[in-house]
């Protein structure tokens, strides 16, 4: 397991219905500092759930802490990419984000590992009739 509060990249953050809000995250407070900061703003009641792509990670010699989880720092100021390569994964980074119906193929990113974020509770399951109101549907 690993804490990626202090990671910096891009976060979108959803309501039931679709993307709520994108944002990034650059400072030293990370991912999670950011999140923590739309609880408490005019974003806090617009969303339930969020996904995050981070651009730090643990590294492979990192030790695990006494609670047995790995923190993640930020170690680069800069990154060399060429343009094909930052093309195909900004392309990766929306089809992850958005899942439009109408990509059949999907893409990968270039140099990417996947954490799985680890809920705290079961998900409630909503149907149509739950979110109908939301949906302004007739």
């Amino acid at each position: 397991m690993a804490d990626f509060r202090r990671a910096r990249g891009v976060y979108v953050l959803y309501n039931d219905i679709n993307v709520y809000y994108v944002g990034l995250a650059t400072s030293q407070r990370g991912i999670g500092g950011r999140l923590h900061d739309h609880l408490n703003d005019e974003h806090w009641a617009g969303w339930n759930r969020f996904s995050w792509f981070a651009f730090d990670g643990p590294d492979d010699d990192t030790v695990l802490d006494s609670d047995g989880v790995v923190r993640v720092v930020q170690t680069y100021t800069s990154v060399e990419l060429d343009a094909p390569v930052l093309i195909r994964d900004l392309e990766a980074l929306l089809l992850a984000v958005t899942k439009p119906m109408g990509n059949i193929s999907s893409t990968n990113f270039s140099e990417a590992k996947e954490w799985l974020q680890v809920a705290t509770e079961t998900p409630k399951l909503k149907t149509f009739d739950d979110l109908r109101e939301k949906l302004d549907v007739d």
